[in-house]
């Protein structure tokens, strides 16, 4: 194989190779399986060694004749400093110091092949090992010469400047996902680019199949029990008329075709908030509604089963056909997995139906939504930034727009200010008759006060249960701990649960379905790879990941026997069903007890019993300062507080009473 590190003008041949087309990610922070090449002047030289590869063990580089994917932590490889060619690079390997700092001093860096023309493979990384800009930078190779190669190379930002080329600059690549989404957010369609000669690949989110619409959690041995003791308090209204509650689906009077669906579900009797919410939608038109009950409880079909009905019935009523761009009910929700699922949720009820169910949101290639939504948009699932720029550029108008409802109202209104201006300007770009409808397993007393002002009076308040309280199929578990301790604590507790097996030399966990939540989005991906290090296969979840990753890791939740674990921030503390999840670990404790109660709402769903485990920071300010909020709760659910926590609220309850004491003596001494 000829030396591709030979620089004779006679060996540079200057005809540039076809791009490669990869997948939509990259930037900082991004789990992947990374190898970072370019292309050199012999494009047949070139091709034998270069190639990239994603956590997901699909090979999105097909060009590459020799595609390097790592496995598993074994795999591991960076390479020595007296690489000089194909054959060198490839055979000769040492292990990768997982320490920044060591990978910053590893010889592969000083190595003088970083200023050769072209650079092989500088770095390999394991499943979900972050890759921040500053990692980046220490690794950055960018092309002196533009004319003679491409490059492929994913780099921290930073310019580079050639010593032999003073005055010429090479710009690097800030965040590749950011700078993506920044350029799809703009409403101008632009044509497909190439940043160094690679052509991104556009995201466009996949649809389930049917069996998989109707794959969902099925009421679990205590549901009898649940729809019979549940409080449904209802409120407000126009007259003083005593609301009669359904107590069958048939009562409805839905379409026959959505009375199947229904049942194909599993759905057998309305929950006592389906109940409630359904009576009020279809026999009270002109009153809005807002409306709280515990995770699990089904309050998403409460809203989309009547809205359903009612828009089949209008549209043959009205003898409507494809509706384009004017949907007739808009459903926000404050992320983009919720929103995909409370689409694939409207899919399953409305089959068979006139009604179309339509979705867009941030991440969404702007084409193809677009013709998705121009293919029948009659209730639309959005998220506030996609939904503007669609209104922005008028690929939706909201001239027909009946029915306005927030999901996880609270968190759309309250907690977060721009979403909460975002709402309003939405509202008031409808029609004045459209109705208003906030749901959310929590409302606090702050929540409440900004939810009164986006209903109008004579809007009715339905409630079932205590309210803001926790569901009481979840028993809680807490295991007193130390911040350089919780690694640890955290593998032995999924380990015990977990059956063995053998890949090659290595064991293998599969650990039941269980939901990791942390604080910090950094820390979601050091805690998978310590996980996966140690034989638990285990995703990394945030918002700082590509959309494709985000869903593939659900996906495998869902789908992959040995993808049991994933370790999220607050991405999926909200709404979420999750088919046999049993488990919730909290690795950070949340700082408010509404995160917590929406936390450990991932399980224990419709009946079924769940086991909320958190590791509680003896040394943490946070966690010391939730702990008498924890007892309430669990008082609440009438599930018995861990004594260690009570000492603490005793201690913590005497100190404030000596503090108290001490303060006031000093002030009648004065």
């Amino acid at each position: 194989m000829p030396n591709i590190f030979d620089r004779t003008k006679n060996g540079v041949n200057n005809t540039l190779p076809t791009p490669v087309t990869i997948d939509d990610a990259g930037g900082s922070r991004f789990p992947i399986v990374r190898q970072r090449f370019v292309r050199g002047p012999n494009l047949e030289d070139s091709y034998k060694f270069s190639a990239t590869s994603y956590i997901t063990g699909d090979k999105d580089v097909k060009e590459a004749d020799n595609i390097s994917t790592l496995d598993s932590p074994d795999d591991l490889k960076i390479f020595p400093k007296d690489v000089m060619n194909v054959d060198s690079l490839i055979i000769n390997n040492q292990d990768l110091p997982f320490n920044r700092k060591d990978v910053a001093k590893s010889n592969v860096l000083q190595s003088t092949v970083l200023r050769a023309p072209v650079v092989n493979v500088v770095r390999s990384v394991v499943q979900n090992m972050p890759s921040t800009s500053s990692d980046m930078a220490r690794l950055r190779f960018l092309p002196p010469d533009p004319n003679a190669f491409e490059s492929c190379s994913f780099a921290s930002g930073q310019t580079y400047i050639d010593p032999n080329r003073r005055g010429q600059e090479w710009p690097g690549i800030t965040s590749i996902e950011r700078s993506f989404v920044m350029a799809k957010e703009h409403a101008k369609e632009k044509p497909k680019t190439t940043i160094y000669g690679v052509h991104r690949k556009k995201h466009v989110p996949a649809r389930k199949t049917e069996d998989e619409l109707y794959d969902d959690i099925e009421p679990g041995p205590h549901f009898e029990q649940y729809i019979g003791s549940a409080d449904v308090h209802i409120s407000g209204g126009d007259d003083e008329e005593t609301i009669y509650m359904f107590q069958t689906f048939e009562e409805c009077k839905f379409p026959s075709i959505m009375l199947k669906n229904i049942f194909t579900m599993g759905y057998r009797v309305p929950t006592p908030i389906q109940r409630a919410v359904m009576k009020i939608f279809l026999l009270k038109p002109k009153n809005d509604i807002i409306a709280q009950a515990q995770t699990g409880s089904g309050k998403s079909a409460a809203y989309l089963l009547p809205l359903i009905s009612e828009i089949h019935k209008l549209k043959i009523l009205r003898g409507e056909g494809l509706n384009r761009d004017s949907p007739y009910a808009i459903i926000i929700s404050p992320t983009r997995e919720l929103t995909l699922q409370l689409y694939e949720n409207a899919r399953a009820f409305s089959n068979g139906t006139c009604v179309i169910p339509a979705r867009c949101f941030g991440s969404f290639a702007f084409k193809e939504n677009r013709a998705e939504i121009h293919a029948g948009c009659d209730i639309l699932f959005c998220t506030t930034g996609r939904l503007k720029a669609f209104i922005s550029d008028q690929t939706i108008n909201l001239r027909k727009v009946m029915f306005f409802v927030l999901d996880e109202a609270d968190d759309l209104i309250k907690q977060k200010d721009e979403l909460e201006t975002d709402v309003k300007l939405l509202k008031d770009l409808m029609s004045p008759g459209h109705r208003t409808l906030l749901f959310s397993a929590t409302f606090d007393t702050d929540a409440q006060k900004v939810a009164e002002t986006f209903v109008r009076t004579g809007y009715y308040f339905v409630s079932v249960g205590i309210m803001n309280a926790a569901v009481d199929s979840v028993e809680h578990c807490f295991i007193p701990t130390r911040k350089t301790d919780k690694i640890d604590v955290l593998f032995d507790l999924l380990k015990n649960d977990a059956s063995q097996v053998m890949r090659g030399n290595r064991i293998i966990y599969k650990v039941p379905k269980t939901v990791v939540f942390v604080n910090r989005k950094k820390l979601a991906d050091k805690v998978a790879i310590a996980l996966t290090i140690k034989g638990i296969k285990a995703w990394s979840m945030n918002s700082d990941r590509p959309q494709a990753l985000r869903e593939e890791a659900l996906n495998a939740l869902m789908h992959d026997e040995e993808s049991n674990v994933i370790v999220s921030t607050d991405l999926l503390s909200r709404g979420h069903n999750i088919k046999n999840l049993h488990h919730v670990v909290n690795f950070d404790l949340p700082d408010t007890i509404i995160k917590y109660i929406h936390r450990i709402g991932r399980t224990g769903r419709i009946g079924n019993t769940g086991l909320a485990t958190s590791l509680f920071n003896l040394e943490s300010e946070n966690d010391i300062k939730l702990a008498p909020y924890i007892i309430k709760i669990m008082e609440t659910a009438k599930k018995e507080p861990p004594s260690f926590l009570i000492e603490l609220v005793d201690r913590m309850e005497k100190n404030y009473q000596e503090t108290m004491a001490f303060c006031q003596s000093e002030e009648n001494n004065k």
